[in-house]
């Protein structure tokens, strides 16, 4: 239970860093699209473009790094030396 405690207080960035990892990214997907009922409306081809656009501008931003349905980290990883 102690390792698990101990973990629990590590962020992921600072986990992510201490392996080598940089340009750590938070991106949240599916952030509107899954909250809307109108499932008729996502098939018309202009909405469905106007929302594809909204998705995409918001993926980085917060909050909606945080209410989207989806997140997504990435990282890259130095190559070995």
């Amino acid at each position: 239970m102690a390792i698990v405690g101990r973990w629990l207080k590590i962020t992921t960035r600072p986990l992510l860093e201490a392996l080598g990892c940089h340009d750590v990214h938070h991106y949240g997907i599916r952030t509107f699209c899954d909250y809307l009922t109108d499932d008729a409306r996502k098939y018309d081809p202009t909405y469905y473009a106007d929302l594809e656009r909204l998705e995409l501008a918001a993926t980085a931003l917060p909050p909606y790094t945080h209410t989207a349905r989806l997140f997504q980290l990435t990282a890259r990883k130095a190559p070995p030396a």
